[in-house]
């Protein structure tokens, strides 16, 4: 019985031990609390609440709030706050700094953290502490120790990003640290805010969070798809810039780290020597022209690239131009449309990357042959100017090679002037092309009638029909789409057709509003023909779609189209 009474009580003992580890603090604390709220940083007045939670991560009752002191996120409980057990709640909403476009939010958005305070005051809400948010409330419900759960959902997370490392827990960690963690929380904010407006952003964690809930992976095929494309996409150097531009407009001189090393840029699950050679390609602000495009296969990489700016653009613009053919949503087009802030920068980043291609390629010893890249490329950059231009009317024309923040700064060009350009870089590009591969890659033949369709905008209609009268009509040119959009028709058989008639004097703008409303082109032929306002009933500030409010902002040289 002695033996049995001793068990029971080293037992119990045992037991009180780990149930002491796994239920964290329990006894009153009093604290002074503050920190940041980063996204990018919340702007001044962004609300802070606190709940206190017991050790069961359940709520005492007792709840605070107060608001961001600084446009860098700061705030201040600015009193001793008495805790249950010293497990808090924070959530807050509010505008934020975008990094990956370089402006404030068009939308609030709310993040949350659920943290330990024993030991720190400061305490931040970032994207890294939302993300495990649910995961942590779940493994702690299932038994885990705070601290456990904690540990387990950090790793989760990364895991998902393929970063090996470990990272001090998140709500520790700041932007501006200039660190390993803030390299690693700005990575996966990065990849994360890729090509999506703040409604799509928060949708988009909202379901991340409820997909790792419960197993710590992400099963998604959509959100996995939407990570790769973050990856594939993240520019370092480029919002290194912008954000240490950021800061020092708001009186801060803050460096922000190389986050490079934390980005799978090839999306094959392992960071390694092959992601930091495609940073090099496609970032290469980061390295020397003689560093890249060392062999065929790196211009193959950056001509995808080129393609799925292109691809992306042209969606923004088709989804654009049926807001304005429909007359349904045409309000929302506005210089802060997140929409309109989208097709400028991939239209940009496609310029960008093609400009990229011709200046490496151009007039170097190189062990393949570079002339169908260079051809392509070219093409492909009169496409998207032409486009951009007939949208916007004048637009800014980066020479040679820049980084996409070239536009920023560039002198503006009439589109009569982009039109003509565009043709004069055409004038040497002749096949050979890239191998035609299905109607994915550009032919001779979708650049035969992209010049006659500039020839038209130009009104030179004579030019135009010569080189039409060459063309069939048939399926020349489209884009597939990874975004879930599908195949994106470009110049297919029916345009064509509608191009022949167009040139030869007829009228058929009712054919093109009926048949190919909410296809591509068809805003354009409209215009050209004059029947904008007589089909859809819009204002005619509308032919033209506004210039991004921030991008106005940022290049003194631009104005603002009339009537927004």
């Amino acid at each position: 019985m002695n033996k049995i009474f001793i068990a029971a009580i080293m037992a119990a003992f045992t037991l009180a031990s780990c149930s002491s580890e796994s239920d964290g603090p329990e006894e009153p604390r009093s604290k002074q609390i503050l920190g940041h709220i980063e996204k990018g940083p919340f702007v001044q007045g962004s609300e802070v609440t606190l709940t206190d939670l017991n050790k069961d991560l359940s709520q005492s009752g007792k709840s605070y709030t107060t608001n961001t002191t600084s446009d860098l996120g700061s705030f201040d409980f600015g009193q001793t706050l008495s805790l249950s057990s010293g497990l808090v709640e924070l959530k807050t909403s509010g505008y934020f700094y975008n990094e990956c476009t370089g402006r404030l939010s068009n939308s609030q958005i709310t993040l949350k953290a659920i943290a330990d305070t024993d030991g720190a005051d400061n305490m931040n809400v970032n994207l890294l502490t939302h993300l495990e948010y649910a995961r942590v409330k779940y493994l702690v419900k299932s038994g885990k120790s705070f601290k456990k759960a904690k540990e387990q959902a950090e790793t989760e997370i990364l895991n998902t990003f393929a970063i090996t490392d470990k990272i001090t827990s998140p709500e520790k960690v700041s932007l501006t640290d200039n660190d390993k963690n803030a390299n690693i929380l700005l990575a996966i904010s990065s990849i994360m805010l890729y090509d999506k407006t703040e409604a799509e952003f928060s949708e988009f964690i909202a379901k991340f969070s409820n997909d790792l809930e419960k197993d710590g992976t992400i099963d998604n095929n959509s959100l996995k798809e939407a990570i790769r494309k973050g990856q594939e996409n993240c520019h370092p150097s480029e919002i290194k810039e912008r954000m240490e531009e950021f800061y020092q407009s708001k009186g801060s001189n803050v460096t922000i780290g190389d986050f490079s090393p934390f980005i799978d840029f090839n999306g094959d699950g392992v960071i390694d020597d092959r992601d930091e050679e495609m940073n090099d390609i496609v970032n290469p602000g980061t390295s020397t022209e003689d560093s890249y495009f060392k062999s065929e296969e790196d211009a193959g990489k950056v001509l995808s690239a080129v393609y799925a700016s292109l691809c992306e653009y042209i969606n923004c613009q088709n989804k654009l131009d049926e807001m304005r053919l429909n007359n349904e949503n045409v309000q929302q087009i506005t210089p802060g449309s997140d929409l309109v802030s989208k097709a400028w920068s991939a239209g940009y980043s496609c310029d960008n990357r093609a400009r990229m291609i011709v200046n490496a390629l151009e007039n170097r010893n190189l062990s393949f042959d570079a002339k169908p890249y260079i051809t392509t490329a070219k093409a492909l950059r009169a496409l998207v100017l032409y486009n951009m231009a007939t949208e916007w009317g004048r637009i800014p024309i980066v020479s040679g090679y820049d980084s996409v923040l070239g536009a920023m700064s560039a002198n503006p060009y009439d589109a009569k002037d982009v039109y003509g350009l565009c043709l004069e870089s055409m004038l040497d590009v002749q096949i050979p092309y890239v191998k035609n591969q299905g109607n994915i890659y550009f032919s001779q033949k979708a650049s035969d009638v992209l010049k006659a369709e500039i020839y038209m905008a130009l009104g030179r209609k004579d030019e135009a029909r010569k080189i039409l009268n060459t063309i069939s009509s048939e399926d020349v040119f489209e884009l597939s789409s990874e975004t879930g959009n599908g195949i994106i028709e470009i110049y297919s058989a029916d345009y064509i057709k509608y191009l022949k008639e167009e040139v030869n004097g007829k009228d058929n703008s009712a054919e093109w509003f009926v048949n190919r409303k909410s296809r591509y082109g068809t805003f354009a032929a409209l215009r050209r023909l004059n029947k904008v306002q007589a089909l859809t009933g819009i204002d005619s500030h509308f032919n033209l779609l506004p210039i991004p409010a921030h991008e106005v902002l940022s290049n003194p040289k631009l104005t603002q189209n009339t009537g927004y």
